[in-house]
């Protein structure tokens, strides 16, 4: 699972089943680990429909 809450524009998609694809470059983990620990975070969400 991954957290898309801080994406802008989302709202459009309310209820709906989407394809979309994310910058890896600009997700992160809650986690200063080597490890992922946690849900990571994203803002950038790119919809595929």
């Amino acid at each position: 699972m991954i957290c898309i809450g801080l994406a802008d524009g989302l709202d459009a998609y309310e209820g709906r089943h989407i394809t979309f694809s994310i910058d890896l470059a600009s997700t992160w983990w809650p986690s200063e680990w080597a490890v992922p620990v946690g849900q990571p975070f994203t803002g950038d969400i790119h919809v595929l429909e």
